[in-house]
């Protein structure tokens, strides 16, 4: 006589009850499954199982609870998911807040060495361009470019 398996649901009804091998039983079904999700959204295999683990537990307490009404598998995929991409955030977050100070004082500290020597030369040219001039252009100039006077 050929051995029936039991469904995804009759596990989960099992596992309402109080029956913990019921969702034994479930992961070691789609383990494989699960875990190659967890290691795709993980950077490494400690913050895989991490994942894995959270994931597992809050299927587990929704499971009790009788609140998974769709398939197993999905509402695990799904819950794996979720919880991956709220490590890639907290990472994400933590990354942005290192950089944001770097950033802000390389943006914060004036022209760039290339802009000041450009600026640097410009100025020396100016300043010999306006010491040739007679006196009273050098003032004339003057007031048009710094005093803002036509």
């Amino acid at each position: 006589m050929p051995v029936r398996l039991e469904s995804d649901r009759e596990l989960l009804e099992r596992y309402t009850t109080g029956d913990e091998s019921a969702f034994e039983v479930l992961y070691r079904r789609y383990r494989r499954r699960l875990w190659g999700m967890a290691r795709r959204m993980g950077t490494d295999l400690q913050q895989a199982e991490d994942i894995l683990v959270e994931a597992l537990a809050a299927v587990a307490i929704q499971a009790r609870r009788g609140a998974i009404h769709g398939s197993f598998i999905g509402y695990a995929l799904t819950a794996v998911h979720h919880r991956g991409l709220h490590v890639l955030e907290r990472r994400n977050e933590r990354w942005s807040r290192s950089i944001q100070p770097l950033s802000l004082a390389m943006t914060a500290s004036g022209p760039s060495p290339e802009d000041a020597v450009v600026n640097s030369h410009v100025r020396s040219e100016v300043a010999e361009a306006l010491s040739e001039l007679p006196e009273e252009v050098r003032t004339a100039v003057y007031l048009v470019d710094c005093q803002g006077l036509t």
